[in-house]
């Protein structure tokens, strides 16, 4: 569907000889090949097979969010080939990468990008908590917010905002839950049931769900 000159002016996934029928336009302008049955198959975020059937003779640009090193990662992991390795790479791609695995629903990459996110929580604990919250991961948002009590609240509210579940949920949670288990106050305890009861707090165990 784009041709042999257009092609080469594409970045592809090595050694991948399927036809190029859709380009994906990263937020910095790289555009990379791809294959629409490629991204029905490994996802459920990106339109169906069929969006690029048509008798135009040029294939179709998406433009996506992420920047192009994302952009390269989640098209290896869309092919049958062995999935890159993450582990190394700089952490705030690596949260871009999480937060879009999640957003494009590519299940394959998803645990993945969990566990390196995990092991980063003590160093990034903010944006770990951030991620985990986000997405439903109850676990990974408790081994998170461990690492966030002693912080000001104005530091959180920064970067949370003011709007923010997280940011309720952590002053809710990590600090009033704390401040409840050590005095043991009457009232104290009282916001916190009220927050059980309403639906806005879990018990312990389940503070982060969102």
């Amino acid at each position: 569907m784009t041709s042999i000159k257009a092609v080469s002016e594409l970045r592809a996934c090595p050694d991948c000889q399927l036809e190029v029928d859709i380009i994906l336009e990263s937020s910095d302008g790289v555009r990379f090949a791809a294959h629409a049955q490629n991204l029905e198959r490994f996802s459920e975020g990106f339109p169906p097979a069929s969006f690029t059937s048509s008798s135009s003779s040029t294939s179709p640009v998406v433009q996506l969010e992420e920047k192009s090193q994302v952009v390269e990662l989640l098209l290896q992991f869309m092919h049958l080939k062995p999935q890159p390795d993450i582990e190394a790479i700089p952490f705030p791609i690596l949260e871009e990468l999480a937060n879009a695995v999640e957003k494009y629903l590519i299940f394959s990459a998803m645990a993945v990008c969990r566990m390196c996110m995990r092991d980063q929580a003590s160093s990034h604990a903010m944006h770990v908590l951030g991620y985990a919250a986000k997405h439903g991961h109850k676990t990974l948002a408790n081994q998170a917010a461990k690492y966030t009590m002693s912080m000001d609240f104005d530091v959180v509210k920064r970067f949370f905002g003011t709007d923010s579940r997280v940011t309720y949920l952590w002053v809710s949670s990590t600090k009033l839950h704390t401040y409840s288990a050590h005095t043991q106050t009457a009232g104290v305890q009282r916001a916190l049931d009220s927050c059980i009861a309403i639906g806005l707090l879990g018990r312990p165990t389940e503070r982060w769900t969102t």
